[in-house]
């Protein structure tokens, strides 16, 4: 089995791209954390994440967007992304945030 272990992307989109490139066909992906922050494409990698990942753990910098509404939006309920429109059945329907 081939599993490709995926972390910090911090919004890199091209470098996350150069990566899927060198590794075109794993078995399974495991995100280990960091998807958004600094980079100027946090909306592709969280897309790429929530359709391509098997396996994910959230990281301390995926916290500041939801610390960053809350603080907005001057509410405590917690963003939830689901994967339930994930084309992957053994991610499909799972909650991660």
């Amino acid at each position: 089995m081939k599993l490709l272990i995926v972390s910090d992307i911090h919004g890199n989109w091209p470098a996350l791209e150069a990566v899927l490139g060198a590794e075109p066909s794993p078995d399974a992906i495991a995100f280990c954390g960091d998807v958004v922050d600094y980079g100027p494409q946090p909306v592709e990698c969280l897309r790429w994440l929530m359709t391509s990942a098997d396996h994910i753990v959230r990281g301390n910098h995926d916290n500041v967007p939801v610390q960053d509404w809350r603080t907005q939006a001057k509410a405590m309920t917690p963003i939830v992304i689901s994967n339930a429109a994930s084309p992957n059945p053994a991610t499909k329907g799972n909650t991660f945030w």
